[in-house]
């Protein structure tokens, strides 16, 4: 015959090893699979639970038969909760609140005022099947299953959950346990099934835990090739605009590589993060695009322009900012393309924005065209040195242009050994 209390000592024991990895597994998933804390915190009261109902006799009564099945039943509501944190669902629980206070008063009235052990063990058996049902309608729900595809397996479980405590009920009804621990095969059997379930349960969690893992990998993956291409095609959308700008303005030839170049260098000199460094290299390749939509003999004429010539060609930074707009660039970018001949003091165009109301992406910008203008030959005048132009820019230094920028620039090119 199967003695209650050794299954009760071997079932603590399983617990415990249960709870242990359960809480390894939360400790190393935690940051990608929710819910799992609760299913861990859920086996250890289980564990506390059944420990408390082992030494029966040792400690009183209110300890080894209402506080461990409080324990117990309040695990199972834990795991409950596990299930909903895990399947996003944010129903209220306040039903269940008001279900753990009623077991408490029932397991209270019949431990203390009408004792009663097979009614207990009704009370235990059918709260924990409300419980799973709960679970098990959650966790075979549609919706639930189009938002996380690995809830049918803790589904199955919760129904064997059912299953099992419906056994126990029956076999109360038919044949009511006086003690508990003296209880006949049919009972002990309940129990060794009850901890094989424990077991299954985490087999379970862990089976789903690492699908949730696989899956989320493969996806990331494939956002990962999805980000990769087109970040390829905006670069070759980049690449071509550029190319028809260089185009119809020759004496830009190559402008917009250097610029990029450059512009990524002193980000990147800067501190600036990743993510920003690689918009400021789109944008650097593209910022003068509306110039498209300037006259070409107003863009090649080898002598000085006229004011109102030079108007139209300011227009470029508002033309290019609504092409990128429309085309849904990344804000910076068109921000760039717009903003790159502001200056400082408030003297750029086409706002006149001053300040810190230049983004550092822009501040960048203006210096690197400057620097990338004066270091290319013209009609009218030979390329600037690099000594030559740190002459002129720093003349304008925190005036036209970001002091820190401009040292970051000059940085890279005399201790740095920078090269086009």
């Amino acid at each position: 015959m199967l003695d209650m209390r050794t299954l009760m000592i071997t079932f603590v024991g399983n617990a415990l090893i249960n709870t242990i990895v359960m809480f390894v597994y939360w400790k190393q998933n935690k940051k990608f699979v929710k819910g799992i804390g609760y299913w861990a915190t859920a086996l250890l009261l289980q564990t506390i639970g059944f420990l408390l109902i082992g030494i029966r006799g040792i400690l009183p009564d209110f300890i080894t038969v209402v506080l461990s099945n409080v324990c117990i039943v309040t695990g199972i509501f834990l795991m409950h909760l596990g299930f909903k944190v895990f399947a996003d669902n944010k129903s209220t629980n306040t039903y269940n609140y008001a279900l753990i206070f009623i077991y408490v008063m029932f397991q209270y009235y019949f431990t203390f005022i009408q004792e009663s052990t097979s009614i207990r063990i009704i009370l235990v058996s059918v709260f924990v099947s409300l419980i799973f049902l709960q679970s098990a309608i959650l966790l075979f729900s549609r919706k639930v299953i189009e938002r996380r595809k690995f809830t049918k397996l803790l589904g199955f479980v919760s129904c064997l959950y059912i299953s099992i405590q419906i056994y126990r009920i029956v076999i109360e009804i038919i044949s009511p346990t006086t003690d508990y621990l003296s209880a006949g095969l049919v009972a002990s059997t309940a129990q060794l099934l009850n901890q094989f379930m424990t077991i299954f349960i985490v087999f379970a969690f862990i089976i789903t835990i690492n699908r949730v893992n696989l899956h989320d990998l493969i996806e990331n993956e494939k956002l990962k090739s999805q980000r990769d291409n087109m970040k390829l095609r905006l670069n070759q959308t980049i690449n071509a605009m550029a190319k028809i700008v260089e185009l119809r303005d020759p004496y830009t030839a190559g402008h917009h590589q250097k610029a990029a170049k450059l512009a990524s260098a002193i980000a990147t000199e800067l501190g600036l993060p990743n993510e920003k460094i690689e918009l400021i290299d789109l944008g650097a390749r593209i910022y003068d695009v509306g110039k498209i939509f300037i006259p070409t003999d107003i863009l090649n004429k080898p002598a000085q322009l006229s004011q109102i010539e030079f108007n139209i060609v300011k227009m470029h930074t508002i033309e290019g900012f609504k092409l990128l707009n429309d085309a849904e660039f990344p804000d910076i970018i068109g921000d760039m393309a717009l903003h790159h001949h502001e200056r400082l003091d408030g003297s750029g165009y086409p706002d006149g924005i001053s300040g810190d109301e230049i983004t550092i992406e822009s501040r960048i910008l203006a210096v690197t065209d400057a620097v990338v203008a004066m270091n290319s030959h013209r009609t009218y005048r030979p390329a600037f040195s690099i000594n030559q132009i740190s002459e002129e820019i720093n003349k304008d230094r925190d005036v036209k242009y970001d002091a820190q920028v401009i040292d970051a620039c000059f940085i890279l090119f005399r201790d740095k050994g920078f090269k086009w």
